[in-house]
């Protein structure tokens, strides 16, 4: 037996299907406790950090911008081993600091 493993010609790695254990019922009050809990993919699609890939395509800008913003410590960051991490309410604070308010009672002279 391979335990539960079927080794192809090509050097690939299966699973044994007749090893598969069987499923066992849920019962009343886990599955009400189940459907009770938000699902883990909602969850964590909101709480997982972005890359630097994915915060530079949220900015709308290029990934080397985004280095360049961690360089001068413009935008908060996590780093995991040797990897930059994200938040998305980082990357908002982020853009609410970049925000240029309109001066008060100036009106534009141009035009008309």
């Amino acid at each position: 037996m391979s335990g539960g493993l079927i080794f192809t010609a090509s050097g690939g790695v299966v699973d044994d299907p007749s090893e598969k254990t069987p499923i066992k019922e849920v019962g009343p009050a886990c599955d009400a406790r189940l459907k009770s809990k938000p699902s883990a993919s909602a969850s964590v699609l909101h709480r997982s950090p972005f890359d630097l890939v994915e915060a530079a395509s949220y900015l709308n800008v290029n990934e080397r911008y985004v280095r360049r913003l961690v360089a001068e410590r413009r935008v908060r960051y996590l780093k995991v081993g040797r990897l930059l991490r994200f938040r998305v309410e980082d990357l908002e604070t982020f853009l609410d600091s970049c925000r240029v308010e309109p001066a008060p009672g100036r009106r534009s002279t141009r035009g008309s």
